[in-house]
């Protein structure tokens, strides 16, 4: 992606965790080299983007900052100033978990595509490895600024989320009986593990084998074997 933009810009980046598309990068990498735009990244939740940008081949240096994607909730002032927004489209299952990165950066993203929102909302699809709509560089660059040109990819990003809506609603209504998951082992390791498998809708009991007296009194979902 090659884009050119005569004012500057602020490009949230939400959800990517330990992920760093290439696709991704090199569309950040040209926002921030090209002199007329002097863009600006903030990471929420997308650690990996970050150092991937201050290495080589992109070479990006910017402040150290990847803030929590449990800030950019409703009450959050900070994200109307955004002028691009990059979010990575979650799972079903992440999508699924409360309080997830998957769960807000989907709430987030969904609300600055609204008509009211001035920001650009670019949806990347990690199982496409590609961003939702025709993303044309030349359209972006003319466009990004007017809520004409932002329509086209907001309206993308927002059946990308639809489908998401969709894909869980399914899964939720299937009538399918929630697992029950065994994790094999005794240390902190496979405690965390069951903790984050029991925040699954979809699983209902976690069984920790032999497990230790961490996961014995997590309670919940979470149990030793034979306790």
């Amino acid at each position: 992606f090659l884009l050119s933009f005569s004012m500057s810009c602020l490009v949230s980046v939400i959800g990517f965790g330990a992920r760093a598309p290439p696709k991704v990068l090199e569309l950040l990498s040209s926002l921030c080299k090209d002199e007329s735009t002097k863009a600006e990244i903030k990471p929420y939740g997308s650690q990996a983007v970050q150092a991937s940008l201050s290495s080589p081949p992109y070479r990006v240096l910017q402040p150290h900052s990847n803030a929590a994607v449990s800030s950019l909730d409703d009450s959050s002032q900070e994200t109307k100033s955004f002028d691009v927004v990059v979010f990575c489209l979650p799972t079903t299952a992440d999508y699924l978990k409360p309080w997830t990165s998957g769960f807000l950066g989907s709430r987030a993203a969904r609300r600055m595509c609204a008509p009211s929102s001035a920001s650009l909302v670019l949806c990347y699809d990690p199982k496409a490895d590609a961003f939702a709509g025709d993303i044309a560089a030349s359209g972006v660059a003319e466009s990004f600024r007017s809520a004409a040109g932002r329509r086209p990819y907001n309206g993308a990003a927002l059946l990308s989320l639809s489908s998401l809506d969709v894909a869980a609603a399914s899964q939720l209504s299937s009538g399918a009986k929630p697992a029950t998951v065994i994790v094999v082992g005794g240390g902190g390791r496979e405690h965390a593990l069951c903790v984050a498998l029991a925040a699954s809708p979809l699983v209902g009991r976690v069984i920790a084998a032999p497990g230790n007296g961490g996961t014995a009194v997590e309670g919940g979902k979470v149990s030793n074997a034979g306790g």
